[in-house]
């Protein structure tokens, strides 16, 4: 079995929605002025990687990003197979009876469970 290569990412890195990442450095004060706005942070591999800009860079090791991806894995196959059970995945009550408000099913409890098909959609 081959094992997945992750590319590097901050350990703090939050998103670029952010103005500063988790250990509350701004991203402004980092970026460098080449690339796309997420090419120009020190917190995410690119083809090569960034320069060290940043005093709290701390890329994640391999193991670390295996270990995210395994919890967050295992998050998605709880929901689903909540969901296929016809229980909440967010509190765990049953869902029905569900509502559907605009595409937007509600479980009975009033967590959001899902999006429905709009009938007018035609999709080739």
């Amino acid at each position: 079995m081959s094992r997945q290569v992750f590319s590097d990412k901050c350990r703090h890195f939050n998103g670029i929605q952010h103005d500063c990442c988790r250990a509350g450095v701004r991203y402004k004060d980092v970026e460098f002025p080449e690339g796309k706005a997420f090419q120009r942070l020190p917190c995410l591999e690119h083809h090569a990687t960034p320069p060290d800009t940043c005093p709290k860079r701390s890329f994640l090791t391999q193991e670390e990003h295996a270990a995210h991806e395994a919890e967050v894995r295992a998050a998605i196959d709880k929901a689903l197979a909540d969901i296929a059970a016809g229980k909440c995945h967010v509190c765990g009550a049953p869902a029905e009876p569900s509502t559907v408000v605009g595409r937007c099913r509600y479980a009975a409890c009033g967590h959001r469970v899902g999006q429905v098909a709009d009938p007018d959609d035609h999709y080739p």
